[in-house]
């Protein structure tokens, strides 16, 4: 964005021939906006670029990092959130989170080092892999690759990074615990990520290679979705939207058994809330689970939060084409091309 005049602002085009490219100029099909970073997917190669500031290794770029533990590590384990063993919330430990809600920009030091990228730049830790998909939440970013195989990297300190860690990480790195799985869908929230997918030998992926002509995460998405799909969410558990039951923080992915056999499809993420469409044949069901300070789960309650997912009775009779989610909100677009 381009400031012009007093308080206007207007959109102004990204020249990617300015920065070190490819002999082919990059034929980008998709961008996706984090927290004071950009991303753009190049459609021909499989090639991710990334600008803007990095304070957590949200760029990629394989930069160094503050070593220091950041604040918010200390707030995951005050939620009980940190600790692997599964420890519930104490009286004290939710006091803690209480007084941490209202503004998580408070969790976040000064960092040491702040690396600003003007132009973009190719995101070279993933050559190789060819990415098909992108979704950023509060510095850090999740991205599915053509065989449905999920790289991450960024901000961790909440387990966002489902790799059984805490750390921030600068160099995009694959889930191993989604080695077994195959990405449909992903979604990244605030500070958590959940996803639809498929086992592995269910797709007989086993000796398959990743190429962008030829895309077994869009073959998979061409298809109806069935009772194999199933949801996995990891990073911070607030208000429920990991939709386990509970708020504990999972620095790991795990299923979320409530979807199994329900045919999940499609999901999408706001700062404390979670969408999940699932789809039986040309019906369509939505559930809505997490924070609801501002109605933003759509279950005409005023409940604060709900940790289980809960069916929107709106939508019973509606076919749901398309999901997303903001930081406080939802919407669906239906097959009639009516939004709500």
């Amino acid at each position: 964005m381009k400031q012009d005049g007093c308080a206007m602002w207007k959109p102004v085009e990204i020249a990617m021939d300015l920065v070190e490219l490819p002999a082919t100029r990059p034929r980008i099909v998709a961008v996706e906006a984090g927290h004071l970073a950009a991303y753009a997917l190049d459609a021909d190669q499989g090639n991710l670029y990334s600008w803007g500031t990095q304070i957590f290794g949200q760029l990629g770029h394989g930069e160094d990092l503050d070593p220091e533990v950041t604040p918010c590590n200390d707030i995951a384990e005050a939620e009980g959130g940190g600790s692997i063993n599964g420890e519930e919330h104490s009286t004290r430990q939710h006091d803690v989170e209480n007084h941490h809600e209202e503004d998580e920009d408070d969790a976040e030091p000064q960092p040491k080092i702040v690396i600003v990228e003007r132009t973009p730049k190719l995101v070279e830790g993933l050559v190789g892999h060819a990415i098909v998909k992108i979704s950023a939440g509060n510095h850090f970013v999740v991205a599915v690759t053509t065989n449905g195989s999920v790289f991450s990297w960024g901000r961790g300190c909440f387990g966002q990074l489902g790799n059984g860690d805490f750390a921030n990480v600068s160099t995009p790195a694959q889930i191993d615990a989604l080695k077994a799985y195959t990405a449909v869908d992903i979604a990244a929230g605030l500070n958590h990520v959940l996803g639809v997918f498929v086992v592995r030998d269910d797709l007989s992926l086993s000796n398959q290679q990743e190429a962008p002509d030829n895309s077994l995460l869009q073959q998979y998405e061409d298809t109806s979705p069935s009772e194999r799909t199933v949801v996995m969410v990891w990073g911070r558990g607030k208000h429920g939207c990991l939709g386990l039951g509970g708020s504990k923080n999972e620095v790991c992915p795990c299923e979320s058994t409530f979807f199994r056999g329900l045919a999940p499809a499609k999901v999408a993420a706001g700062a404390d809330h979670s969408l999940v469409m699932c789809r039986v044949g040309a019906r369509t069901f939505l559930y809505a689970f997490g924070g609801n300070q501002l109605g933003q789960l759509g279950i005409a309650s005023g409940v604060d939060h709900v940790d289980m997912p809960s069916f929107l009775d709106e939508f019973v009779n509606v076919h749901v084409a398309s999901i997303g989610a903001g930081s406080q909100y939802s919407a669906a677009l239906t097959g009639m091309f009516r939004c709500f």
